[in-house]
């Protein structure tokens, strides 16, 4: 789905519900006004999901191990997630063609 925020995740909404319709059947059998949602697990805690964040104590080792083989290191940031996408997208695709020759 994309784009939502946790309490979007955790609770009915129209979002998933229009998402959930959108891959059913038609003979799907679904009650008028309900809304549809996923039946996600119960939150034991809060934490940033690996796209929102970096331990910078590993930075160093990451250095450290590019130089010993003779590799460079970029750092990216980006203000959303979903911003990566098409870069990687690209990426794929030309891992890929690669391939193919």
């Amino acid at each position: 789905v994309g784009g939502l925020t946790p309490d979007e995740y955790l609770h009915p909404n129209p979002k998933v519900d229009k998402f959930i319709r959108s891959q059913m059947g038609s003979n799907a059998k679904v009650k008028e006004g309900e809304l549809l949602n996923w039946n996600a697990p119960e939150v034991d805690c809060v934490v940033p999901e690996a796209e929102w964040g970096f331990e910078a104590l590993l930075r160093s080792d990451i250095q450290r191990f590019a130089e010993e083989h003779g590799l460079k290191t970029q750092r990216l940031t980006f203000d959303d997630a979903q911003d990566m996408s098409p870069l990687v997208a690209d990426l794929y695709r030309e891992w890929y063609r690669e391939e193919r020759k």
